[in-house]
Parts: C-alpha cells; sequence; structure tokens
C-alpha cells in the first residue's frame, strides 16, 4: 500500500480476524503508523505464518496480537475491555470486523447447528463487538466491516453465507444511524480475493478462469486491494462517509456471469 494517511499516525486500531484479509489490513495500518491490536482464534505463531506466506514480514510497528474467539461473547467482550483500558484517554480510532468464514454448501445438506455457527462468527461477533467497542471509540472514529459481494446476489451452494453477509451488512448500515455522528459505519464488499480460504478454488484452472473472464479488470483481487480501501476509510480523507456499502470487486457485479447452470456445474 502507497497511500499515506497522516491521520492514522499513532491512533489505535483494532483488527478483529487478523488473517487472510485481516492480515492485510493490520500491516497497511501498522505502515501508517497506528497502533495496532489484533484478535484471532490462531494462536500467533499460525498468524505469523500466514501473514509471512502471503504478506511477507511486516515492518512491525506497535502490534499487540490477542487469541480470542468472536463467538465466545465473554472472551470477546473481555478482551475488548482490556484494550479499551489500555487505550485510554486516547481512546480507539477504529475498529476493522474481518472475522468469517463461507463454505459451498447445497440448502438439502448441511449439518444441525451449521447456520447456527456461520452466523455466530459472520455476524454475532460484529454486533456484540460494536457494543463493547463503542464506549471505548472517540468522536469521530470509525467502524468498517467486511461484508461480500454476495450480499446482494445469489450463488449456487452460498445461501447460508450470503444470508449472513446480507445480515451483516444491513446491521452495519443501521448501526451507522445510531452511533452517527460521533462514529461513522461502513461496509467494504469485496469479490473474488485471493485468501487462505479461496486458494483451492483458485489453484483450480477452470474455476480461476471463470471468475477471471467474468471480471472486469481480468484479474482476481489481493488483501491489499481490500486493505487499501479499510484504510482510507478510517482516515480524515473520508470522514463524511458513513452507512455506505463499498464494492471492491474488480468490477465483478458489473459483468454478464455465467448461468446458475454454469456456476452449478463448476
Amino acid at each position: 500500500m502507497e497511500g499515506k494517511y497522516p491521520s492514522l499516525e499513532g491512533e489505535n486500531i483494532i483488527v478483529i480476524g487478523a488473517g487472510g484479509i485481516g492480515g492485510a489490513v493490520v500491516g497497511d495500518f501498522l505502515r501508517q503508523g497506528s497502533n495496532v491490536y489484533a484478535l484471532d482464534k490462531k494462536p500467533l505463531k499460525e498468524l505469523e505464518k500466514v501473514w509471512d506466506d502471503y504478506y511477507g514480514k511486516f515492518e512491525k510497528g506497535i502490534l499487540e496480537v490477542y487469541q480470542a474467539d468472536v463467538t465466545d461473547h465473554e472472551e470477546l467482550k473481555k478482551t475488548i475491555r482490556e484494550i479499551g483500558k489500555k487505550t485510554k484517554p486516547k481512546g480507539i480510532r477504529s475498529m476493522i470486523y474481518t472475522a468469517g468464514i463461507g463454505e459451498s454448501i447445497d440448502v438439502r445438506d448441511f449439518e444441525d447447528g451449521f447456520p447456527e455457527k456461520l452466523f455466530e462468527l459472520n455476524v454475532c461477533g460484529f454486533i456484540y463487538a460494536i457494543r463493547e467497542i463503542a464506549p471505548y471509540m472517540k468522536k469521530g472514529s470509525s467502524i468498517t466491516a467486511i461484508g461480500s459481494l454476495n450480499a446482494s446476489r445469489s450463488e449456487p451452494h452460498m445461501a447460508l453465507y450470503d444470508s449472513t453477509k446480507a445480515a451483516l451488512t444491513q446491521f452495519a448500515r443501521t448501526a451507522a444511524v445510531d452511533l452517527g455522528p460521533e462514529i461513522r459505519v461502513n461496509v467494504v464488499a469485496p469479490g473474488y480475493i485471493r485468501t487462505p480460504q479461496t486458494t483451492e478454488e483458485l489453484n483450480n484452472p477452470k474455476a480461476k478462469k471463470t471468475i477471471v473472464d467474468n471480471t472486469i479488470l481480468k484479474r482476481v483481487g489481493t488483501p491489499e486491494d481490500i486493505s487499501a480501501v479499510v484504510v482510507a476509510l478510517a482516515s480524515d480523507d473520508f470522514n463524511y462517509v458513513t452507512g455506505s456499502v463499498i464494492p471492491v470487486d474488480g468490477g465483478l457485479a458489473l459483468a454478464q456471469y455465467p448461468p446458475i447452470e454454469k456456476q452449478k456445474n463448476m
């Protein structure tokens, strides 16, 4: 990331979910000179391996990593309050929620408890995080959630995932109403991004070709494509943006995507 935002230097940033896209977000805030507090279910050694494999070594700024499971509301609450107290009196400038999983599964073929598990991670974790973090955020701060292009379109075997991202998006938009004008809330909606979760699919030449052929910019996105927008949204340069859903999909939403039957056979 080449963009530099002086308003973020020395500011306290919380990133919840620091693996795939979250890892790029952590790295780009560190490059702004921010103080980053990263929460993830993975232990630090596993996270560092992901960071090394996908982004190279971070030019470490002030980074603290906390192992926390967002589906454990008590653990999440305890961790956020610990960080909140540590960052007083300056307060927290921005919270980024990237935690989430997507799994291809037919609506007739999922196990008991799977929908609840998906909503707990993709939606409820965000809801609880906002409740806990808002009291520690200063005026002019921001919250950004990583949504999905699929919040507004249907993809075969992704009904459960798509519905979690739709719920996340609508919650964020309404939260912007409740928290404004003190705290801005926005959603960044990626298309296909190369992350540890999508590696297997993108290593399939046929699947990758279909994705690239139907993306206007003719390439798969990178985590840095997303983090560049996330960091910008946290800065003073974008202080009049709230309640927005910003697609970062290379134009995938504009393309004539393959017919549903062709998608099913991919």
